[in-house]
C-alpha cells in the first residue's frame, strides 16, 4: 500500500492559482512507501501483462446486479397506528444503529425517518457514546438521497449540538466527519474557523482534516486558500494523496481555467501518481458545468487510452451534473455509454432521487427506465419506479403530473401497482389531499379499496382535532364499499375524539348506513377504560348487540378496580358471556368469567375477592376448572375456605379450553454422566463397598476418548487386576486413543488384542484410517495397503456411512508430502475403489501435490486435468498458479485459468488467480483482475484469505489486498481494516496500525466497535495515546463481531433473524427496507413475519400482508394461513375474508378450509341468519364446505337449531350429522339415538374429531365412551380415533391401567388393530408405564404399519397428530 509524500519548494507565487501547477511537479522528487493508506485506486482497466495474455478478461461475462422492484406491500405506513407503532417498545440505540449500518453496506443510503427514530433515543436518553456519534453524523449526508442537501445540513447541525450540549466525547475523526457532510451537501463553510475550532477543542488535524479542507475551498474555487493549507502540510510534513488532486480539478473548474484543472493529469503522472476514475470524473464534471460536451467525450476517451474506464457511477455523476445546470440536450449521448455493470440499479437510484430533488423529473425518469428489471417468484418481471414515485409524492409535484407519470408506468408495463404505492407513499408524508386522489383514482381503476386504507386519513384529521374530516372519511369510506370494523373505530377514531359524546358517533354512523355491532364494543371498552361504567352499561342497554367479548375482559377488570362499582360491572360481564360474537377456537380461552377473575387477581391478588365472588355466583356465571388451578397457582396457594368453596360452586364442564399435554419423565443413567461425575461415583460406590467395574468401564472408555492417556492406563490397570475382560470395542477405543498418542508400538499391540478377542467385530473406519497414516509417518507404506484392503474384505458389502474426508486427507496427504507419486497413486486407488470415500477436490489434491513436491510441473497439470475432465473437480489449483506465475509459464497457466473456469465459472477463478498474483508480488496484475466488470465481494473468501495471511504474516499481501479491493462491490471494508490491525499488532507495529484509523476516516468507512477498541488496545500495549473514546462492549451487543458471525446466518435473511429475536418492529422495517430496495420476500419470510404478527396481536398487518402476498400469487405456509383465517374468524372480520377469499385459488382455500372460517366469522359478527341464508340457495361447493362451521353456529347460537332442523329435513340431510353431533356433545343422548333411529344414516362418515377435541378439553371421558358405543361395529377408523382420543386423555388423567384397558381390550372390542391407533397417545402410555417401573405389554407398531392408518387417521381429523418413533439401542459403538 503506498501513500505519495511530496516535498515542496515554497514561495510566494503558489498561493496564485496559476502558480501552483508551476511546483507540483517539484512535489515529484520525494515518494516512498509508509503506510497502510489508499492513495488512489485504479477502478478498471482493460489488458494485462504483456508476458501473459488470458483469453478470459476478453470473454468474461458482465453481470449486472437486477434491479428487484417493489411488490405490492401494506398500502398503511407503520407511523399510522397510534397503539401499535415503531416507537412501541423503544428501540435499543445500538440496534436502530446497528440497521441503519446494514442499510448502507446494503444500498447506500437509509431513510430520514429512521435517523430521526435515533436521534429521538438520543435525545431520550440524554447521552451518546462516541462510536455511536460517529454513525449518527455520517448518517447525514449521501446516504440520504431522499433529502434536499439544506435539509440535510440542518440536520446534522442539529444533532452536532446535541453532542455538545451532553458533552460527547468527539475527536479528530467526528470533525473530519462532519467536513464530509459539508461537503456532500454542498454546505459552503469557512476552513478558518473550523481549525480555530479544533484549536479551542485542543484537538490536532490530521491529513484528513486537510485534505477536506481543500476540497471545501475548491468547492468555492479559492485557490489562494487552498495554497495556504498546501503549504503548511507541506511544512507539517503531511503527505497528500490522489483525493488532493482531484480537489485542484474542481477548484480549477470552479474559476473557468480548464487549462489548468486538465494540466494538472499530466502533473500527477509526472508524481508517478496515475490518475484515476475519480480523478477524470471530477474533470469531466468540471466541463459538464460548462456545457463542454466535446470535451467530456474527448476526455472520457482520453482516460480509456490510459486505461482509465469510467464506472456507471462516474458517468451518472456527469449526467446529473449536465442536467442541473441546464444541459439535458447532452445526456443522451451519455446514456449510451452506461455499461449497466454491478452495482448500476443503486448507483441510479440514488441520482434518481437527487435528481427529483433538484425538480429533473424528466431526466431522473428516463434514467429509471435504464434500471435492470427484476423477476417475481413466477418468473415475471417485477414492478419498478415506487421510490420514484414516492419521492415525486414528498416533493409534492401536482397531482396530475404524477397520476400522468403512474399511467405511463403501467401502460409501459413497467408497474401495475403505481396507484397503490402513490397512495401509501402519500399517507406516508401526510399529503392528504394526494392521498384522496389516488384513492379515486384507484376506484376509478377497478382496483379494490380496503378499510384499512383509510386509517391513515382518520388519524390525520384526528391529530388535527378535525371531527368533521373523520365524519368524511367513514363517508368515503361508505361510498367505496368499505366496512368499519372494531379497529376502525378503537384505534383510529375515539382516541381523536375526547371531550365528544359517543352517542354523537353512534348516531353519525347510524347516518352512514353502517352496522353497529363494531362500533358497540369499541366504544363501550373506550368507556370502561376511562372508567365511566354507568355510561358504557347504558350504552349497551340501549344498543343490545353482540358484544367482542374477549376485547371488553380487561378494561372491565380496569374499570372495577377503579370504581368499585361491582353491580353494574357484573351487569355488564353477564351481558358479555350471553352476547358475546367472539369465536372459540381453541387457541384463544373463552372463559370470560375466568378471565376477568386472573385479570383481577394479577392486578390486586386477593383483596375483596370473596364480594367479588359471591356477585358472580348471584348472577349464575361460571368458571372452568383449568382456570380454578391457574387462580390457586395465583394466589400461591392462600386462598381462605370461603373463597375455596366459591370457586368450586362456580366450576362448570361446560366451558371449552385447550386441550392440557401431559409431560413425561426420564431417569439419569451413568452413560450420560461427564467425566467428573463418574469420578465421583466411583468414589461413592467404592465408600460403599459396591461393585464397581461398571463405573470403570465407563470411565476408561470416557478417559480415551479425551486423550487422559494416563489416567486411561490407571484404569486399565486395575481392571486388569480383576480379570475384566475386554471387548473389541474397548479395544478399539484404547488403539484410538494411543494412535492420536502417536504411540504405534502401542496402538498395534492394542488392535492385536482386538483382533484376538472379537475377530468378527468391526472397528470404525476411521480409527482404521487414522493408525494407518501414523504407520505411514513410520514409512510402513505396504503394510498400511494390506492393512486397508484388510479391512475392506471384512466390510463386504457393508457401506462406510462415517465422513472419513479429513481422515483420509491426513492419510494421503503425508505420503504425498514425501513427493511419493506412485506410493500416492497407490492408496488413492484403494481409498476411492474400496469405496472409503468418494472423490473429492480435497482428497484428489494429494495426487497433484505429490508430483509439485518433486517440481514435475508437466505432471502435475497432466493430473489436474484428470481430475477436472473426469470428476469436475480442481485440486490444488491456488498453488498451481502460483507456481505457474512464479515461473511465468503464461501457456500452461491459461490451460488450469481455462480448466478451472470450465468448472467455477470465470468470476469465481479471477478471484483465486487475484489472490495468486498478490501471493506472488505481482499486484499490478491482481489489480487490473478485481477491477474486471462483474467480479464481485466475497466476503466470506476475502476474509478468509485476510485470516490466513495473518496467520501466515503474509503482511505485505495483505497490505496490497486492502489496497486493491477498496472499490470492489459490496466489499465490507471494516473487516480488511481490522485482520490488518491484527497483522500489524502481531508485528508490533503501532505507528501502521494507527494510520489504519486514518485510513478509515479517508474512506468514510464506519468503524465497527470491535475494529476500535482492539486498536485502542494495541496501542494502551505500546504505551501509546489512544486519540479517539473507546466504544465498550455493550454497544456491540447487535453488532457481529467479525463477519464470521455473519456468515453463520448467511443461510437467512435479516428479516428472518429479527423474526427469530420476535423483534416485530425491526422485522417490519427490515420489511420496508426490501420493499424500497426492490427485494422481493420469500414465501418463509412472508409467513414468518406474519406468524409473529398475529402472536403479537397485529392482526391488521398480517392481513395487509396476506393481501399484498395474494396480490403476487404467493401464500402463506397453511399453518400461518389457518391462523390467520382462525384470528380473522373470531373478530367477525367478513368483508376482509371476502375481499382474500377473491385472491385465494380454490386449492388454498380448500386446503385451509376457507369457507369454515369465513362461516365462523360470519357467526361471530353477529351474521348468522346470512349463513343459514346461504343453505337456502344453490351453491357450487360441496356439501362439507357449505356445511362447515354450522356445529360451532348450534353450540354458539342454539336458538338457531328449529331452522336447521327443518333445513335438514328438506333439502339437506348431511345436516342430520351435525345436529346429532350437536346432541352429543351436550350430552343429549336420547335426542341422538332418536335423531340416528329416525335417520341410520347419520352415522355414516360421521367425523367424531370434533366430538373428541370437546370430550378432551372438558376431560369428559364418559362423552367418548358414549360416542364409542354408538359408532361401534360401524365405522372401524372412527372407533380408532376416539380410540386415540381416549387413551390421551387418559394418561393426562394419569389412568395408566384404564388407557391400558383400552388399548389391550375396548380397542379389540371395537375391531380396531394397534397399527391403527395414533403413535403419540401409544408413546406417552409406554413412556408413563416404565416410569412407574412397569412392564409395557404392547409393542410401538412401526412407521411402515401406520402408513395406511395415518392416512385414514387424517382424513377423519384435521387435530394435530405425530408420529413418534424411537429405537433404544444397547449396542456399544466403538
Amino acid at each position: 500500500m503506498r501513500i505519495i509524500y511530496l516535498t515542496f519548494t515554497w514561495d510566494s507565487k503558489m498561493l496564485r492559482s496559476a502558480k501552483i501547477l508551476r511546483v507540483l511537479p517539484v512535489f515529484s522528487r520525494n515518494i516512498h512507501t509508509f503506510s497502510p493508506v489508499i492513495t488512489r485506486t485504479q477502478r478498471e482497466c482493460n489488458g494485462f501483462s504483456k508476458k501473459i495474455s488470458f483469453s478470459i478478461f476478453r470473454n468474461v461475462t458482465t453481470q449486472s446486479q437486477s434491479f428487484k422492484s417493489e411488490e405490492q406491500t401494506n398500502i398503511l405506513p407503520a407511523s399510522s397506528n397510534p397503539t401499535k407503532g415503531r416507537k412501541t417498545p423503544k428501540l435499543s440505540l445500538d440496534k436502530a444503529l446497528y440497521r441503519l449500518d446494514l442499510d448502507v453496506k446494503r444500498t447506500g443510503r437509509i431513510s430520514k425517518r429512521d435517523v430521526l427514530e435515533v436521534y429521538n433515543e438520543v435525545l431520550r436518553l440524554g447521552s451518546v457514546t462516541s462510536s455511536q456519534a460517529l454513525m449518527l453524523i455520517r448518517c447525514c449526508g449521501e446516504f440520504l438521497p431522499e433529502e434536499l442537501p439544506s435539509e440535510r445540513t440542518v440536520l446534522v447541525n442539529s444533532i452536532w449540538r446535541t453532542f455538545e450540549e451532553t458533552a460527547t466525547p468527539l475527536d479528530i475523526s467526528h470533525f473530519n466527519a462532519l467536513l464530509k457532510i459539508y461537503l456532500e451537501n454542498g454546505h459552503k463553510f469557512h476552513p478558518t474557523e473550523f481549525l480555530a475550532k479544533l484549536e479551542v477543542k485542543g484537538l490536532e488535524p490530521n491529513r484528513v482534516t486537510f485534505q477536506r479542507l481543500i476540497a471545501g475551498y475548491c468547492e468555492t474555487g479559492n485557490i489562494d486558500g487552498t495554497g495556504k493549507i498546501l503549504e503548511h502540510m507541506k511544512a507539517t510534513e503531511l503527505p497528500i494523496n490522489e483525493n488532493v488532486f482531484n480537489s485542484l480539478i474542481t477548484g480549477h473548474s470552479r474559476t473557468n481555467d480548464m487549462e489548468s484543472a486538465v494540466n494538472i493529469l499530466d502533473i500527477m503522472r509526472n508524481a508517478q501518481l496515475e490518475p484515476s476514475a475519480d480523478t477524470y470524473s471530477a474533470l469531466l464534471c468540471g466541463f459538464a458545468e460548462k456545457g463542454d460536451k466535446e470535451n467530456v467525450l474527448k476526455y472520457i476517451e482520453d482516460g480509456e487510452s490510459h486505461g482509465v474506464y469510467l464506472m456507471d457511477r462516474d458517468v451518472l455523476e456527469v449526467i446529473y451534473t449536465l442536467t442541473i445546470h441546464g444541459h439535458t440536450d447532452h445526456i443522451h449521448q451519455l446514456l449510451s455509454r452506461l455499461r449497466r455493470l454491478t452495482g448500476y440499479n443503486q448507483d441510479a437510484y440514488n441520482v434518481v432521487l437527487r435528481l427529483v430533488n433538484a425538480g429533473q423529473d424528466d431526466v431522473a425518469y428516463t434514467i429509471l427506465q435504464t434500471m435492470t428489471r427484476g423477476t417475481m417468484p413466477d418468473g415475471t418481471l417485477a414492478p419498478v419506479g415506487y421510490f420514484f414515485l414516492k419521492q415525486l409524492v414528498n416533493m409534492e409535484r401536482p397531482v396530475e403530473k404524477i397520476l400522468a407519470i403512474a399511467h405511463d408506468l403501467k401502460e409501459k408495463q413497467l408497474n401495475e401497482f403505481a396507484l397503490s404505492k402513490l397512495t401509501e407513499a402519500a399517507f406516508s408524508f401526510n399529503r392528504l389531499d394526494h392521498a384522496k386522489a389516488f384513492l379515486y383514482a384507484m376506484r376509478e381503476q377497478g382496483q379494490s379499496i380496503r378499510t384499512h386504507y383509510f386509517w391513515p386519513l382518520l388519524v390525520a384529521y384526528g391529530k388535527q382535532g378535525d371531527r368533521a374530516g373523520i365524519i368524511d372519511t367513514m363517508k368515503m369510506m361508505q361510498d367505496m364499499s368499505c366496512a368499519i370494523t372494531f379497529e376502525t373505530i378503537a384505534d383510529y377514531v375515539l382516541p381523536y375524539l375526547e371531550g365528544s359524546d359517543p352517542l354523537d358517533l353512534i348516531s353519525d354512523v347510524q347516518e352512514l348506513g353502517y352496522q353497529l355491532v363494531p362500533v358497540v364494543s369499541p366504544i363501550v371498552a373506550h368507556l370502561l377504560y376511562q372508567s365511566k361504567v354507568d355510561e358504557a352499561l347504558a350504552i349497551m342497554q340501549k344498543y343490545p348487540v353482540k358484544l367482542f367479548s374477549v376485547q371488553l375482559v380487561r378494561p372491565l377488570v380496569s374499570a372495577y378496580i377503579k370504581t368499585g362499582q361491582l353491580n353494574e360491572c357484573m351487569q355488564l360481564l353477564q351481558y358479555m358471556v350471553d352476547n358475546t360474537a367472539d369465536s372459540r377456537e381453541r387457541r384463544f380461552a373463552v372463559d370470560y368469567v375466568g378471565q376477568f377473575l386472573l385479570e383481577y387477581v394479577k392486578l390486586k391478588n386477593a383483596d375483596n375477592l370473596d364480594e367479588l365472588l359471591k356477585a358472580m355466583a348471584s348472577k349464575g356465571l361460571r368458571i372452568s376448572s383449568p382456570t380454578t388451578e391457574q387462580l390457586h397457582q395465583l394466589m400461591k396457594g392462600q386462598v381462605s375456605q370461603s373463597v375455596a368453596q366459591l370457586l368450586d360452586g362456580m366450576v362448570t364442564s361446560q366451558i371449552e379450553l385447550p386441550a392440557l399435554e401431559s409431560s413425561g419423565s426420564f431417569t439419569t443413567h451413568p452413560r450420560d454422566m461427564n467425566v467428573e461425575e463418574l469420578e465421583s461415583h466411583l468414589l461413592e460406590l467404592r465408600n460403599k463397598s459396591m461393585n464397581v467395574r461398571g463405573v470403570l468401564r465407563h470411565l476408561l472408555i470416557t478417559h480415551c476418548r479425551l486423550k487422559n492417556k494416563e489416567r486411561a492406563l490407571e484404569i486399565k490397570k486395575e481392571l486388569d487386576l480383576e480379570g475384566f475382560r475386554y471387548s473389541g470395542g474397548m479395544y478399539a477405543v484404547l488403539m484410538e486413543m494411543a494412535t492420536s498418542m502417536n504411540d504405534l508400538p502401542l496402538a498395534m499391540q492394542y488392535k492385536s488384542q482386538m483382533e484376538m478377542t472379537a475377530p468378527e467385530f468391526i472397528v470404525d473406519a476411521h480409527k482404521i484410517i487414522n493408525l494407518a497414516s501414523l504407520m505411514l509417518e513410520n514409512d510402513q507404506l505396504s503394510d498400511v495397503a494390506s492393512m486397508l484392503l484388510e479391512y475392506s474384505h471384512k466390510m463386504g458389502d457393508t457401506k462406510i456411512k462415517e465422513p472419513l474426508q479429513n481422515n483420509i486427507w491426513r492419510l494421503l496427504n503425508t505420503q504425498a508430502a514425501k513427493g511419493d507419486v506412485e506410493g500416492t497413486r497407490v492408496l488413492s486407488d484403494i481409498i476411492f475403489d474400496k469405496n472409503f470415500a468418494v472423490p473429492s477436490n480435497q482428497l484428489m489434491g494429494a495426487l497433484v501435490k505429490a508430483h509439485l513436491v518433486k517440481n514435475d510441473i508437466a505432471g502435475a497439470i497432466e493430473t489436474y486435468q484428470g481430475c477436472v475432465t473426469k470428476h469436475k473437480f480442481t485440486p490444488w489449483k491456488n498453488e498451481l498458479f502460483r507456481k505457474l506465475i512464479e515461473q511465468e509459464d503464461s501457456e500452461n497457466l491459461q490451460k488450469v485459468i481455462d480448466l478451472s473456469s470450465s468448472v467455477h465459472g470465470e468470476l469465481n477463478t479471477l478471484f483465486e488467480l487475484a489472490c495468486a498474483f498478490l501471493e506472488t508480488d505481482r499486484v499490478k496484475q491482481a489489480k487490473k483482475i478485481i477491477d474486471t466488470p462483474g467480479l464481485r465481494a466475497r466476503m466470506d473468501r476475502i476474509e478468509n484469505y485476510c485470516e490466513r495471511c495473518v496467520r501466515e504474516s503474509k503482511l505485505t499481501v495483505l497490505e496490497n489486498l486492502v489496497t486493491i479491493t477498496k472499490d470492489m462491490p459490496d466489499i465490507d471494508r471494516n473487516v480488511v481494516f481490522y485482520q490488518l490491525l491484527r497483522a500489524y499488532r502481531k508485528v508490533g507495529d503501532w505507528q501502521k496500525a494507527l494510520d489504519v484509523w486514518t485510513a478509515i476516516q479517508e474512506e468514510g468507512v464506519m468503524p465497527h466497535g470491535q475494529t476500535l477498541r482492539y486498536l485502542a488496545a494495541f496501542l494502551q500495549e505500546c504505551k501509546q495515546p489512544v486519540p479517539f473514546e473507546v466504544p465498550s462492549e455493550i454497544e456491540a451487543e447487535y453488532r457481529p463481531q467479525t463477519s464470521q458471525a455473519q456468515k453463520q446466518g448467511q443461510g437467512q435473511s435479516q428479516l428472518l433473524s429479527l423474526v427469530e429475536m420476535r423483534d416485530i418492529e425491526g422485522a417490519i422495517s427490515e420489511k420496508h427496507r426490501c420493499d424500497e430496495a426492490g427485494r422481493h420476500l420469500t414465501i418463509k419470510e412472508y409467513s414468518n413475519l406474519m406468524d409473529l404478527m398475529l402472536q403479537q396481536d397485529r392482526l391488521n398487518d398480517a392481513v395487509a400482508l396476506s393481501s399484498e402476498m395474494a396480490q403476487h400469487q404467493l401464500y402463506p405456509f397453511p399453518p400461518v394461513l389457518k391462523f390467520l383465517l382462525s384470528r380473522m374468524n373470531m373478530m367477525g372480520n367478513v368483508e376482509e375474508l371476502l375481499q382474500l377469499q377473491k385472491m385465494l385459488p380454490d386449492e388454498v382455500q380448500r386446503r385451509v378450509s376457507f369457507t369454515r372460517h369465513l362461516n365462523v366469522a360470519y357467526i361471530n359478527s353477529g351474521r348468522a341468519e346470512e349463513v343459514l341464508n346461504g343453505l337456502e340457495s344453490p351453491s357450487t361447493l360441496p356439501d362439507d364446505a357449505r356445511y362447515s362451521g354450522l356445529l360451532y353456529l348450534l353450540r354458539k347460537l342454539p336458538e338457531h337449531l328449529p331452522r336447521v332442523e327443518k333445513l335438514a329435513s328438506t333439502a339437506h340431510p348431511h345436516l342430520y350429522r351435525t345436529i346429532w353431533s350437536y346432541h352429543m356433545i351436550d350430552e343429549r343422548y336420547d335426542s341422538a339415538d332418536s335423531l340416528i333411529q329416525a335417520h341410520p344414516e347419520v352415522l355414516d362418515g360421521l367425523r367424531v374429531a370434533p366430538i373428541c377435541k370437546e370430550a378432551l378439553s372438558n376431560n369428559n371421558e364418559a362423552l367418548m365412551l358414549n360416542l364409542l358405543e354408538r359408532i361401534k361395529g360401524r365405522d372401524r377408523i372412527g372407533c380408532a380415533v376416539i380410540l386415540s382420543y381416549l387413551v390421551n386423555l387418559q394418561c393426562h388423567n394419569r389412568d395408566y391401567d384404564g388407557a391400558l384397558n383400552t388399548v389391550m381390550n375396548r380397542s379389540k372390542e371395537a375391531g380396531v388393530e394397534l397399527f391403527e391407533l395414533r403413535v403419540a397417545p401409544l408413546n406417552a402410555l409406554k413412556r408413563s408405564l416404565e416410569a412407574e417401573g412397569r412392564t409395557v405389554p404392547f409393542e410401538i407398531p412401526k412407521a411402515s404399519e401406520h402408513r395406511s392408518a395415518d392416512k385414514q387417521l387424517s382424513s377423519d381429523s384435521s387435530s394435530d397428530s405425530s408420529g413418534d418413533s424411537s429405537s433404544d439401542s444397547d449396542t456399544e459403538k466403538s
